[in-house]
């Protein structure tokens, strides 16, 4: 009987943990592919070659003349603190 009853409790407890833990990858699943969705969008804004011209002529009146490379610099600059901010904010409630 005790051992009837230690293996249901036992039993219990491991799948409990199993549920527990194929609730948090669907979860964390879900977060991960909002981030990527995120991701693809800032990237298509970011290296837009619009933007790099519109950003380009925005230095070039304030009187600097960044190269290619020192522009794309930039841009990652800015496409990594808005995805940063962008992953903190998806991710806060897991």
């Amino acid at each position: 009987m005790i051992k009837k009853t230690m293996k249901k409790i036992i039993i219990k407890l491991f799948f409990s943990n199993i549920y527990y833990k194929m609730k948090f990858n669907k979860e964390l699943n879900e977060k991960v592919f909002q981030v990527v969705v995120i991701a693809a969008i800032y990237f298509l804004l970011f290296a837009h070659p619009v933007v790099f011209n519109l950003v380009d002529k925005g230095f070039e009146l304030v009187g600097l003349n960044l190269g290619d490379t020192a522009l794309t610099v930039v841009h990652s600059l800015v496409f990594g603190i808005f995805f940063f901010y962008t992953v903190q904010f998806v991710l806060k409630n897991i």
